[in-house]
């Protein structure tokens, strides 16, 4: 046996099974690994890492041994929410779309996954460190890509030029003043004479635009470019630069996904911070100058993770993020660690207001911005849809038929808003799914927010790394939790993904036989 295997076998605790466990649970950990270096950025990747890992744990269970199968009350609500999930698919009005929607719903077999392939605190540290050590890559890409800016921001369009003229696909926003093109058909442009060179190689071309908190598609024609020598002449344009203003979102291609899963991992991170910091102070069983070394490294993952995610302007994360590591500064009981936690998170808030105010024109508490007065309406709409009849309120009305049904129920503002969901996972769960989903969701919160409270309580004699996990797992949790009232964060297959693994490591440390 290799050392490299010997290595990954003792991480995996897999030494002392016999060959066909050992072969089956190292090469499904090591699909696991993937899965987490995968998920802060693909989830492609993620799926079929996670997916093939799956099917072979599911096959040393079928075909070799079930022994050791672990399924806690977590797993059982879960399992229960989908059980539930497919009754409602059943009754849904749209049952076809509804019963595709399971897809999603059966990404909580992650946490099954996790919660039974790793068995040791080691093992679930390990992947928990993966996942935050995968995620710096987007993070330090988040400035970097700010500092290099993209598109075309185009300035002092005159009445004649194509640009104004350009048509809008249905329902979105025409190219305006200030306006960045990120792509023409599909290939990003980074200057106007680029923008004109891909134009020109067709009668008809799409670009995709940047406006200050969306994208919108339109159509210009080459026949309406207006004469001239320069890019910009023929353009109808006074000037363009390459923009330097819009909200991150890492590798996903979307900044509130990004958002929300460098919320969880920062707020990790930060519980480690304040472990060492505790460590630090009571100078106990540490090596000092080690001890330092990881202190920096700390600092520097937690302010890299405060950077990117204010990059994304996304205020309901930056609010988890808050409550969450707040909620971690106090669990510390350590009065210096409290003062240092308000120190950081204080100058974070202002710095968000600041990032949110040029790139999306609107203050963090903003009553008249438009992205606030549309969750207000979707808000009203979905209660008066899930109360509207008891079967609403008891089945809901199905998985994403909505699509199909919001103009026959005069949702979204009888259409004057653009299609989506209701922005909040209770809410989306009680319209969807009914009030018993809802109440199966808050019991599984509540069972795993009891597990990780309850060793908090007594971390006294684990390790700085444990300590500040488990620290973490908890701001992480709340950080979830909060921006979810705001968010459907649970129907973000990205999210759901990064937030399972957590929780099924959080669940492994919390254990009381987890060595």
């Amino acid at each position: 046996m290799s050392a490299v295997t010997k290595k990954i076998d003792e991480l995996a605790g897999v030494s002392d099974l016999d060959s066909k466990k050992r072969f089956l649970d190292r090469t499904a950990f090591i699909c696991l690994v993937l899965a987490a270096l995968a998920a802060p950025h693909s989830i492609a990747a993620t799926q079929g890492a996670g997916i093939t890992g799956l099917l072979l744990w599911v096959l040393r269970l079928l075909f070799v041994s079930r022994d050791d199968l672990r399924i806690g009350s977590e797993t059982k609500l879960l399992s229960l929410l989908f059980i539930w999930s497919v009754v409602t698919a059943a009754f849904s009005y749209a049952p076809d779309i509804s019963v595709h929607k399971l897809r999603s719903v059966s990404l909580f077999l992650i946490f099954l996954f996790v919660t039974n392939m790793l068995r040791s605190v080691r093992a679930a540290s390990f992947l928990v460190l993966v996942l935050i050590s995968s995620s710096m890559v987007a993070v330090i890409w988040s400035p970097l890509d700010r500092l290099i800016g993209r598109g075309v921001e185009v300035h002092g369009l005159n009445p004649n030029s194509p640009l104004l003229a350009a048509i809008p696909a249905l329902g979105e926003q025409p190219i305006s003043e200030g306006r960045t093109v990120i792509e023409v058909e599909g290939v990003k442009v980074a200057s106007s004479q680029a923008l004109v060179d891909e134009i020109e190689k067709r009668e008809e071309s799409r670009l995709k635009i940047y406006h200050t908190d969306y994208y919108s598609t339109v159509t210009v024609q080459r026949k309406r470019f207006l004469d001239g020598d320069t890019p910009e002449e023929r353009l109808g344009i006074a000037s363009s630069n390459r923009s330097h203003s819009w909200r991150s979102a890492g590798f996903y291609g979307h900044y509130v996904t990004f958002a929300e899963v460098i919320q969880m991992l920062g707020a990790v991170s930060f519980g480690i911070l304040i472990s060492l910091l505790m460590s630090a102070i009571s100078k106990s069983n540490i090596n000092p100058r080690k001890h330092w070394k990881l202190l920096a490294v700390a600092v520097v993952v937690v302010a890299g993770s405060v950077l990117a995610l204010l990059l994304t302007s996304t205020r309901a994360s930056q609010a988890g993020f808050v409550v969450g590591c707040a909620s971690a500064a106090l669990l510390s009981r350590n009065k210096r660690i409290i003062i240092a936690g308000i120190l950081v998170l204080l100058p974070a808030i202002l710095l968000s207001g600041f990032i949110i105010r040029d790139s999306r024109k609107v203050g963090f508490l903003d009553s008249s911005d438009n992205s606030t007065t549309w969750r207000m309406t979707v808000y009203r709409e979905g209660l008066e849809l899930w109360t509207a009849s008891p079967r609403n309120f008891l089945l809901g009305v199905g998985m994403d038929s909505i699509q199909r049904y919001s103009d026959e129920w005069g949702l979204f503002d009888h259409g004057r808003l653009p299609k989506g969901h209701f922005h909040s996972t209770p809410l989306q769960l009680a319209v969807e799914r009914g009030i018993p989903a809802l109440l199966i969701w808050i019991g599984f919160l509540l069972v795993l927010s009891r597990r990780m409270f309850r060793k908090c309580l007594n971390l006294s004699n684990e390790s700085t790394l444990t300590r500040g996990l488990i620290l973490g797992l908890i701001a992480s949790l709340l950080g979830f939790i909060t921006s979810g009232f705001v968010h459907y964060n649970l129907g973000d297959s990205e999210v759901a993904t990064v937030f399972y693994m957590l929780m099924g490591a959080g669940v492994v440390l919390t254990r009381d036989d987890s060595k």
